[in-house]
């Protein structure tokens, strides 16, 4: 794995770690502080892979993907707990986007990263989303994405276990929801994939829905979403 032509050994910081700036796309972030200073890493440094992404070493075998902050991580959770909210009632769905768009803006458009400093998967999957459906929301979901790995990890997994080939694809898509919560140890996790199961069954009825999620399987590199070794490491420890 290559993954330290750029050592960063300073960061900006405002009581907390935080990745470095370049990473991205705005410099809103900062208006988030006072007191801005620069914190130099001890124990554990942070690199920009050559070929993308953002990774801390904690001198574990592999490089995490990502960085810690509470504060981006925070952020997110609000943006994900309405998705859960919407996603276990899909017809109370009038109005979604616009209320989702709003949560956004407000609290993750300023941590947007440049999509080359997301995770492998994460970055697979934005540049799919953008090809067949290019949307204000594709960072949004990309963000869920990188900085809750739970999600990730398991995202991966589930995508890793399609069968590609399969020719009916509605069908190999809900058993492999059922594998995925019928082998999840989580309880709360398994309401969600439950309630991914009724979701998904609804919008199957929809021709957009059902034309996105082809067109996502037909444009993707799975290769690139499927777990590697760091990932796998890190699903275990």
């Amino acid at each position: 794995m290559t993954y330290a032509p750029q050592r960063i050994t300073e960061t900006k910081c405002g009581w907390v770690f935080f990745p470095p700036s370049e990473v991205f796309i705005s410099d809103n972030f900062l208006n988030d502080y006072q007191g801005v200073r620069m914190l130099k890493l001890e124990g554990w440094e942070m690199y920009l892979g050559a070929d993308g992404g953002l990774f801390s070493d904690r001198k574990e075998p592999y490089p995490y993907p990502g960085a810690p902050c509470p504060i981006i991580i925070g952020n997110v959770a609000i943006f994900k707990r309405v998705l859960i909210a919407r996603l276990k009632n899909p017809f109370a769905w009038i109005g979604f986007k616009r209320e989702v768009t709003d949560i956004a803006y407000t609290a993750l458009k300023k941590y947007y990263f440049k999509p080359q400093y997301y995770s492998h998967a994460v970055r697979e999957i934005y540049r799919v989303l953008e090809t067949i459906r290019p949307d204000e929301l594709n960072h949004a979901a990309c963000m869920v994405l990188e900085w809750d790995n739970a999600y990730r990890f398991r995202i991966q997994a589930f995508l890793g276990n399609l069968n590609l080939s399969a020719r009916n694809i509605r069908k190999e898509i809900l058993e492999n929801i059922r594998y995925s919560f019928g082998d999840d140890y989580n309880k709360r996790v398994k309401k969600h994939w439950l309630a991914a199961e009724r979701a998904f069954k609804i919008l199957w009825l929809v021709p957009k829905f059902r034309r996105f999620i082809k067109d996502f399987i037909k444009e993707a590199d799975f290769t690139k979403i499927c777990p590697d070794e760091a990932d796998i490491y890190y699903q275990s420890h």
